[in-house]
């Protein structure tokens, strides 16, 4: 929902104050990228230790939600860096095998 809210509401005046168009997601209040590091640090702000939260764990709870809704597989990978193999802790390894598709099948055939 905060995305939503975000992708509607918030980023297009962002966009238009600064007299900019951007392909990246989230941005500054001056409509420039904002690095990992700085979320990051937004994200864990006063909280303790054992309480942070890191940005491999944000991305397998997304991918463990995408994959517990039954989303193609190729719109988790889009979310999964390539070399990453991680399975993700709430996932059944055997369906994390089973989802995951040959590399010639996610790459679209073009003859040149």
């Amino acid at each position: 929902m905060l995305f939503y809210h975000y992708l509607n509401e918030i980023r297009p005046v962002i966009l238009q104050t600064n007299k900019t168009q951007s392909n990246i997601f989230i941005l500054s209040g001056a409509g420039k990228r904002i690095f990992p590091g700085i979320i990051n640090r937004m994200i864990n702000e006063g909280k303790k230790p054992h309480e942070k939260l890191l940005p491999i764990k944000i991305r397998q709870s997304v991918i463990a939600h995408f994959l517990k809704a039954n989303n193609d597989i190729r719109l988790v990978q889009v979310l999964q860096d390539i070399g990453e193999q991680e399975v993700p802790k709430n996932i059944n390894k055997a369906d994390w095998k089973n989802s995951k598709p040959t590399l010639a099948s996610c790459i679209p055939y073009s003859n040149p």
